[in-house]
This record gives C-alpha cells, structure tokens and sequence, in this order.
C-alpha cells in the first residue's frame, strides 16, 4: 500500500522525483549504519571489528622511563665483553 501510494504522488507530480531517491537510499543503505552498530554493541565484537580496520598510531601522553646515556653504555659494553668471554670459553681448547 505504502509503496503504491508513493509511485502514485509522483506520477500525479505531487511530490518531486529526486525525493523518491532519498527513500530509496534510506531504505537499501540502512546496512551501513545499522552493521555497524550492532557490531559495536557488544564488547567481545566491538574488539574483533575494530582489529580489522587499521588505525593509525596514536600518541600516549603519560610518563617515559629515561635512561641515562652512561648507563646505557655501560650496560651495552658488560653485554658485549659477556658476549665475548662465552665466546672464548667455547672456543678455547679444553
């Protein structure tokens, strides 16, 4: 009945024709909205949609742990004389 009643108002020129578009867009595109909405509903789905669309980063704004340049050296250089001194034990002769 709806859907006479609409031909009818424009073939009478009641209603404009491009107003028959914008129907026919609310009816046959309410899946984009509603998809996701309904995905986002729940929070188990809300994390699996999201991970399939990629995002870019975003900055955390918060506290960073800052090392000391000296400490970092120091660090670097027990790792590689550590290295190195496994490495001769290995390969000295025994």
């Amino acid at each position: 009945m709806a859907c006479g009643t609409g031909i009818i108002l424009v073939l009478q020129k009641w209603i404009p024709q491009y107003l028959c578009h914008f129907v026919e867009n609310g009816i046959f595109l309410n899946p984009l909205w509603i998809c996701p909405v309904f995905m986002y509903s729940l929070p188990t789905w809300r994390e699996e949609f999201q991970k399939a669309f990629p995002r870019r980063n975003k900055r955390k704004l918060g506290v960073i742990k800052v090392e000391q340049v000296e400490d970092v050296k120091k660090r670097i250089a027990m790792e590689t004389d550590i290295y190195f001194n496994q490495l001769n034990t290995f390969w000295s002769p025994q």
